[in-house]
């Protein structure tokens, strides 16, 4: 089964996320009551927009084992779902459980930002996350995840000099993954900058990103309306 588990992670890693499922579900059917393999599987599950199969792995991970990751997951899912209020609940738990954690952070950020009333709770979470990562980067310095993350967190919080400071530092860094482009992607059309968002998401959607998540995440609603946008997609589409 960790095999498996390697195996639904390299996928995953590199964008294939249909192959990243099956491997999990064949991790998972050998042993049943291991809450990783749930979680990662529901993970795919999000990336493949198949948001039932992924609240279902979800469940039956938390009916195992409570844990900060499953419960970031899940509020991944009720965001993706424009259920904000539910997402801020399954994200200030998975908080409680994992305060050390900066992603878990810039989760909760997230979805305070799109439920009325929580922008100062989402400055907040999002100030966390960004001193988080910094300490991060001190033990790993020019790490690409990483500082990708935090140009993401910098755009969303607002801190655009600061933010735009990052995305140079980054963006010309050779072999950035699917999910590294994305996050630049968004940090560039949070920053007003249309036309380098577009050549980050483009070289995602090039590298496997997922064009499902990018139709359903909010971050890139305006830029969905780009006639550019929807000839990215239609390339990604054909091939």
């Amino acid at each position: 089964w960790q095999c498996w588990m390697r195996l639904g992670a390299t996928n995953y890693r590199i964008a294939r996320y249909r192959d990243a499922a099956e491997a999990y579900r064949k991790a998972a059917a050998l042993v049943p009551d291991h809450p990783g393999a749930y979680k990662n599987l529901a993970a795919a599950y999000l990336k493949l927009g198949q948001n039932e199969a992924a609240a279902t792995a979800l469940q039956k991970a938390l009916t195992i084992q409570p844990s900060a990751a499953v419960y970031t997951n899940l509020g991944t899912l009720y965001f993706f779902a424009g259920r904000y209020a539910d997402s801020v609940a399954a994200m200030e738990k998975a908080v409680k459980i994992g305060a050390n954690n900066s992603l878990y952070w810039a989760n909760l950020g997230d979805a305070y930002r799109w439920n009325p009333g929580d922008e100062q709770k989402s400055k907040d979470a999002y100030l966390r996350a960004i001193q988080l990562l910094r300490d991060e980067l001190a033990r790993q310095p020019g790490d690409p995840n990483l500082k990708s993350q935090l140009a993401s967190v910098l755009a969303k919080r607002g801190d655009a000099d600061a933010a735009r400071a990052e995305l140079n530092s980054v963006e010309n860094i050779p072999k950035l993954t699917a999910g590294m482009r994305f996050r630049l992607a968004t940090a560039w059309e949070r920053l007003g900058d249309r036309a380098h968002a577009l050549k980050h998401l483009g070289e995602a959607v090039a590298a496997g990103y997922s064009l499902e998540e990018i139709e359903r995440d909010p971050e890139l609603a305006n830029l969905r309306e780009d006639p550019k946008y929807h000839l990215l997609a239609m390339r990604a589409a054909a091939k």
